[in-house]
């Protein structure tokens, strides 16, 4: 078979093509059924056509479990974002004793994954740096961003880690207001997460 040639999804045999194909260890992928995998999902490539289809139907039975969730703690809501864009929320439904985190404010229709407080093995945080150059008039200048993340390791057949980025953009300094807001806000998950853990 050439690289041109189309194949179809071993899920729902949709045709593919080089664009929209996606590898399995023994098959291939569609590009739709891709999105209706775990965003926290990680070796796709590895992964048997029996691992997805299990994958999927957990992804299905999920979408009850998101029906029936409904938040009796927030973390992100208010000002603490400062973008345009949907921001990062963590959710907590202490009848349910679960969590969801999610940057969409229509979390509801995105299907996201409804995670027990019994399957929290750790949850940790990071502020991530690299340096950023703002090219002037005549001068370049070099500065450090940050991005922080949340990180929730768990334990699930579908993926180890829940990870989500705190902040909307990059923040310019280590110290900047922004930044404290976004560790203090990081902490405060990772405090109130890990209390449920326990």
């Amino acid at each position: 078979m050439g690289l041109f040639d189309k194949k179809n999804c071993s899920i729902c045999e949709a045709k593919t093509n080089m664009l929209t194909n996606r590898k399995l260890a023994d098959g291939n992928l569609c590009v739709n059924c891709t999105k209706q995998l775990s965003p926290f999902a990680e070796g796709r490539k590895n992964q048997t056509v029996a691992e997805i289809q299990d994958h999927l139907a957990y992804r299905e039975a999920n979408k009850a479990e998101v029906a029936s969730f409904n938040p009796t703690r927030e973390f992100g809501e208010g000002g603490q974002f400062l973008g345009l864009g949907d921001t990062a929320h963590v959710y907590i439904d202490d009848d349910k004793k679960a969590f969801i985190l999610t940057r969409s404010k229509k979390w509801r229709e995105q299907n996201p994954d409804v995670i027990k407080f019994s399957q929290i093995k750790d949850c940790t945080y990071s502020v991530d740096q690299r340096s950023a150059i703002t090219q002037g008039a005549s001068t370049k200048t070099s500065e450090r961003e940050y991005d922080t993340f949340l990180k929730v390791s768990v334990d699930s057949p579908y993926f180890e880690v829940a990870k989500l980025q705190i902040n909307d953009g990059p923040t310019s300094s280590h110290i900047d207001s922004d930044q404290v807001e976004y560790t203090r806000l990081a902490q405060d998950i990772k405090d109130a997460l890990m209390a449920e853990a326990m």
